[in-house]
């Protein structure tokens, strides 16, 4: 799907993003795995939450959806605690998130499972849970070529494919033990591999990690009543323990996601006359690296706090991983007053990446619209996402006339306080879809985006166009038109 996004509206009013992509996935899988009956308030309506929904009913989790899901009032309820080998291989779409942490999830049943994907999934590694699930016991390696919506190939005839661990991934999975395991790379998600593996593993899990990266896992199981503890400082930064635990049933209340926040914030800083209130936006630990650098940059924000609890609540004795900027709560559910901003550049360094990772792309955008040059150091991890990143944000910005160099794990972004209208290929990844759309909100009158692969945005938020309309964005595609 292409579509054309124009230039020249001011953006005012408010909006609500769909709910935390990252929470979601976790709240539904802590809920299958809980004995009894949990429910789940503003579950993300895209189609990768929707994947591991899908997942987990074929597991035996009885998941009943509402007819209008993405609202804050929307209501999931999922019976879970009875999770069984799938009659089928298990195809989880684009999400890279759903296949390695329910790769921990099988790999502590007692299971014969095939985890698979679609084209750009099965390029992902995942050599990073194949390692430490193996070492735990379970036996994880790559399975021959299939096609997941047919094949009944089974675990047991898995080809093993170390070096490449690439999807199709076989697991069997049962009979595990805890280990003592470093993660070499920041990663919330293969940590929340391991913790969920580890609920059902022999002996106490433990994970230690050099850099931060989120900690839902952490709080989630806390919440649920696992044995969970997390120290932080020494030679680690952070250190969680787990022991096995049969979690319990728990009501959740997902708030906004920061990463689908951060488009709508970064074009109300760049586009004229623009002042917005994105509502209800999760900054808890991890998460709230964008906001760091935007104020750094310069930019116009407010934070009212709302919402007094967060699913960070029972962690809140835990020190903060960063000492937040002034008005900014360290861990909560504020809305985020933005306005138009003069911004000027900034260095990102690499012990900044894990905790804004996924808003690189737009605050790429961010550097281009400021004046000055900015530079993202150790940006590396991005070659991994749904596209080759680093290329990708170097051909949108380039298409719109951007100046930027990538240079090893380093990208260079000379500001030049704007970008030109033009033609942009998303490659099939929502964040750049996304980004390029926010590059065409903040273009003067008469100016215009196209932006093909558009259907990538369904991944993590199908009703951008109509959140788009609200503020006032003019957009308009082969299926539907949205004007001011």
């Amino acid at each position: 799907m292409e579509i054309q996004v124009r230039g020249g509206a001011s953006l005012r009013g408010q909006v609500r993003p769909p709910g935390d992509k990252s929470i979601s996935h976790r709240a539904l899988i802590l809920s299958a795995l809980a004995e009894g009956e949990s429910q789940i308030f503003g579950l993300s309506d895209g189609e990768d939450v929707g994947r591991t929904a899908s997942a987990l009913s074929a597991m035996g989790a009885a998941i009943s959806l509402p007819d209008e899901l993405g609202s804050p009032e929307a209501e999931v309820r999922v019976v879970g605690g009875k999770l069984s080998e799938p009659s089928k291989p298990l195809y989880l779409g684009n999400s890279g998130t759903s296949m390695r942490l329910l790769a921990g999830v099988c790999a502590a049943h007692q299971m014969d499972v095939i985890l698979d994907g679609d084209e750009s999934l099965r390029s992902r590694p995942m050599q990073r849970i194949v390692e430490p699930l193996s070492l735990m016991g379970a036996k994880v390696a790559s399975a021959s070529e299939v096609d997941a919506s047919e094949s009944d190939l089974s675990a047991s005839q898995a080809i093993s494919v170390p070096s490449k661990a690439a999807p199709p991934l076989a697991i069997k999975g049962g009979n595990l033990s805890g280990i003592d395991y470093t993660l070499p790379v920041a990663s919330a998600q293969v940590k929340g591999a391991i913790l969920l593996a580890g609920l059902r593993a022999n002996g106490e899990t433990i994970v230690r990690e050099f850099l931060p990266s989120r900690i839902h896992t952490e709080e989630m199981l806390a919440k649920c009543g696992a044995d969970i503890a997390v120290t932080y400082g020494g030679e680690f930064h952070q250190t969680t323990k787990l022991r096995p635990s049969q979690i319990q049933p728990h009501i959740w209340r997902i708030p906004a996601d920061p990463s689908q926040s951060a488009f709508w914030i970064v074009a109300a800083l760049c586009a004229p006359a623009s002042e917005i209130v994105v509502e209800n936006v999760y900054i808890g630990p991890g998460r709230e690296g964008f906001i760091d650098v935007l104020l750094r940059m310069g930019a116009k924000m407010e934070f009212e706090q709302k919402i007094s609890a967060s699913i960070s609540e029972g962690f809140s004795d835990a020190p903060s991983r960063s000492i937040p900027p002034p008005g900014i709560p360290p861990s909560g559910i504020p809305s985020i007053r933005a306005q138009t901003s003069s911004l000027i550049a900034t260095d990102i360094g690499p012990k900044e990446v894990p905790r804004l990772i996924d808003e690189i792309p737009v605050l790429a955008v961010a550097a281009a619209y400021a004046q000055g040059i900015t530079r993202f150091h150790g940006v590396g991890e991005l070659r991994t996402k749904e596209s080759d990143r680093v290329a990708s944000i170097c051909t949108l910005l380039r298409s719109l006339g951007g100046q930027i160099e990538a240079e090893g794990d380093t990208l260079t972004i000379q500001g030049t306080g704007g970008l030109q209208h033009g033609q942009v290929d998303a490659a099939g990844d929502h964040r750049i879809a996304m980004s390029a759309a926010v590059s065409a909100m903040a273009m003067p009158a008469g100016s215009e985006v196209s932006i093909s692969g558009w259907e990538a945005v369904a991944t993590s938020y199908p009703r951008f166009l109509e959140d788009a309309a609200v503020l006032g964005v003019r957009a308009q595609g082969t299926t539907a038109q949205w004007t001011t």
